[in-house]
């Protein structure tokens, strides 16, 4: 079954949430954050039984279980904050799950990935 991650669900889990109408059909999202406070709200609060929550690491390994491919990860907001340079290194470490996929499903997140490497380091560079 494929799998999702959103980094940083937040207070409210709105994206995450979102997701599982907008991507691949039957998806597991399972959605991250550092904060252990934020993890506990979210657990009272009533989510889709598709979405699962873990507690994320400031260095960006993705919390995924043995067997678990990560077909998509979001990474948006948590990202925006960051010095360019720093987003890329974050971009390549949450990235390296995806890249071990079969080579007939990696392209489009690659590609992905690729882009949105690029839009932050645009950042750095005047147009």
């Amino acid at each position: 079954m494929p799998v999702v991650v959103d980094v940083g669900v937040g207070d409210e889990a709105t994206t995450t949430v979102e997701m599982l109408d907008r991507l691949i059909p039957g998806c597991t999202v399972v959605g991250t954050e550092v904060e252990e406070w934020r993890l506990q709200a979210l657990e009272k609060s009533t989510l889709p039984s598709q979405v699962q929550l873990r507690r994320g690491s400031t260095d960006f390994e993705l919390p995924v279980r043995g067997g678990e491919a990560v077909h998509v990860i979001r990474a948006m907001n948590v990202l925006r904050d960051y010095h360019p340079q720093d987003a890329l290194k974050a971009l390549h470490t949450l990235s390296a799950d995806i890249l071990q996929l079969p080579l007939n499903d990696a392209p489009a997140i690659v590609q992905a990935t690729l882009s949105i490497s690029l839009v932050v380091a645009e950042g750095e560079r005047p147009l």
